[in-house]
């Protein structure tokens, strides 16, 4: 069964924080599942307190949850591009919004999309997003940290993302069920070239266990909870085992974004790599030491 978890659109609420009142961005501690190769529905689904987040396209009176997406620092989510392929020329004639929606113990915690930095050569896009909904009451905003290591065959890999059940819009709330699936597999290869020049073009770890449409986006988390990859695409068999197959997350790091939230608090534009890592954890982000844009310099380095 799911639950529904009602989010009202707001105006940025950082303007309506008091004087000498701050905010907090707490990262998700350890994730322990007893998920296995099958996809299957989490019950304790507020266990990320927003930080796991379903895509949320809005275009006049509809809205569909599209995928998932996920925080990693103030202002900053990542998804796989290819959920929002067809419809960047309506985004950008502004026809279409997306929007990120995350699930917390007591409500749907809302952000809007500003700005998309993706590359044609990887399936990761990166979004500045703005606060759209009420501060939650603990005004702490929660989010995952990433990892540069490079993954190793036989290790286990959690895989999280979201499901679309309803959606209604009714003027500015925005009411949906939906279900946060997940499944749990182990490294069976890893391509840093990808696999073939038009099937999977960029870095790619495959996993032994199945996902859901609706998974795209999602986290690849390791055994210390940090963020490896991104769900990129599986593909559908009978025993739903997979294989899903992850984008290493390391492409991601360098692509630079024009960062508008909090007003005031990043240079722009800029790269994930160069944040401070109090705004954004990276294990071991000296890995990608000289890497810009257009050149990933990757040591590798294993655990």
């Amino acid at each position: 069964m799911y639950d529904i978890k009602k989010g009202i659109i707001a105006e940025d609420p950082i303007n309506n924080l008091e004087i000498g009142s701050s905010l907090v961005f707490k990262l998700v501690t350890l994730i322990n599942s007893d998920a296995n190769q099958t996809p299957q529905s989490v019950i304790n689904w507020d266990f990320f307190q927003g930080a796991l987040m379903g895509l949320v396209i809005k275009a006049e009176n509809e809205v569909h949850i599209l995928g998932t997406a996920f925080m990693v620092a103030p202002g900053i989510a990542l998804t796989a591009t290819h959920i929002i392929s067809n419809y960047i020329d309506e985004i950008k004639d502004g026809k279409m919004a997306i929007y990120c929606a995350g699930i917390r113990s007591e409500c749907v915690e809302l952000w809007k999309v500003l700005s998309i930095a993706y590359s044609p050569d990887d399936d990761i896009s990166v979004f500045s997003i703005c606060a759209a909904s009420e501060l939650p009451p603990d005004k702490i905003y929660y989010r995952f940290g990433i990892t540069t290591r490079a993954p190793k065959n036989g290790e286990a890999i959690q895989i999280y993302g979201f499901r679309e059940h309803s959606i209604v819009n009714c003027y500015d709330k925005v009411e949906f069920g939906t279900d946060i699936f997940a499944s749990t597999g182990t490294v069976t290869a890893v391509y840093p070239y990808g696999i073939g020049k038009t099937y999977i073009p960029y870095p790619i770890i495959e996993l032994n266990c199945g996902s859901l449409g609706g998974m795209s986006g999602g986290i690849a988390i390791d055994q210390n909870g940090l963020v490896i990859g991104i769900v990129s695409r599986g593909l559908d068999t009978e025993d739903q085992c997979g294989p899903t197959y992850v984008s290493w997350i390391i492409n991601s790091l360098t692509k630079n974004i024009t960062l508008q939230w909090p007003q005031g608090l990043y240079t722009i534009p800029t790269t994930l790599l160069s944040l401070n890592e109090y705004l954004l954890y990276i294990d071991n982000r000296e890995a990608l030491s000289g890497s810009t844009e257009e050149q990933t310099m990757y040591k590798i380095w294993f655990e």
